[in-house]
């Protein structure tokens, strides 16, 4: 499958980051399934990058640790006319539409895929009729739009268990550098993995990294608003099992079968929320 992945990488948005890492990554792995061509060069994915810890999130879980990339070429524009790819994926269709009335005007509607990862709930209604248009944050029941998920890297789900501590992990995400109470991401993950539940919760949008990488830590998350959450956001997550946790977490309480459900919802995150998976499902 011939791939063009067109994003400016110019800012951090998590829902292209997290498919580019599951593009790359399976690309590296099965180099003739996955013919993937960048528009450009992802520099704050890669592991030369120097300053992780100014981006949002201060970098942890998706940036600054790959060790490779597809190629980048100079002729996107001249291959996508030329019609040489058999899917073009816009990773961020709100921040970068490059080439978009060429694209619309030679490929088939299946082979456009659009990823809005904004947090608002807005459709371009134009672009979800002609092309499978991804949105992260669908708060009505309509459709021409697909629901889609943050995921994470496979390599920073934990393989096993550590010792655990503390009923609830002592960890402040909200975002911005300041923000932490850790300085780097061993730690971070590390305070999960030793505590039984993280807290997490809705913020900008209701997807949000931190549901993730709780999850990779072998801790269970303790979603303090998930029975609000609309039946289309958050499709990936495992959000019965996230009910049961609630019934105990909520009362400040371990669950009777916290080991049980720990380890469905690791194997279920292996399974199903990395970016490899992610990918997957969208390209079928």
């Amino acid at each position: 499958m011939k791939i063009l992945f067109i994003s400016n990488f110019l800012e951090p948005d998590y829902l292209n980051d997290c498919f580019y890492n599951g593009l790359a990554t399976l690309q590296k792995k099965f180099p003739s399934e996955y013919e993937v061509t960048l528009s450009n060069l992802p520099e704050y994915m890669l592991d030369s990058y120097p300053k992780t810890e100014s981006l949002y999130g201060r970098g942890f879980s998706l940036y600054g640790y790959m060790d490779h990339h597809p190629k980048v070429s100079g002729n996107c524009f001249g291959e996508l006319v030329s019609k040489q790819f058999d899917v073009v994926v816009y990773g961020s269709i709100r921040r970068d539409q490059r080439w978009l009335q060429q694209t619309l005007s030679i490929y088939d509607k299946d082979s456009i895929i659009c990823l809005d990862g904004e947090d608002h709930p807005f459709v371009d209604d134009f672009l979800a009729k002609k092309t499978r248009y991804y949105k992260r944050e669908i708060l009505d029941d309509r459709t021409d739009v697909l629901p889609i998920s943050f995921a994470i890297p496979k390599e920073k789900i934990f393989t096993s268990r550590i010792d655990k501590s503390e009923l609830f992990a002592h960890t402040t995400h909200e975002g911005g550098p300041e923000k932490y109470t850790y300085n780097n991401e061993y730690d971070y993950y590390v305070s999960y993995a030793q505590s039984y539940y993280g807290t997490t919760s809705r913020k900008g949008g209701w997807d949000c990294l931190r549901h993730y990488e709780i999850l990779a830590s072998y801790c269970l998350p303790h979603f303090v608003d998930i029975t609000a959450c609309p039946s289309n956001v958050l499709t990936t997550l495992p959000k019965k099992l996230l009910l049961q946790v609630n019934e105990y977490a909520d009362k400040q309480q371990l669950h009777p079968n916290y080991d049980e459900l720990l380890e469905e919802a690791h194997q279920f995150t292996l399974d199903r929320l990395t970016t490899e998976a992610l990918v997957t499902k969208v390209l079928g």
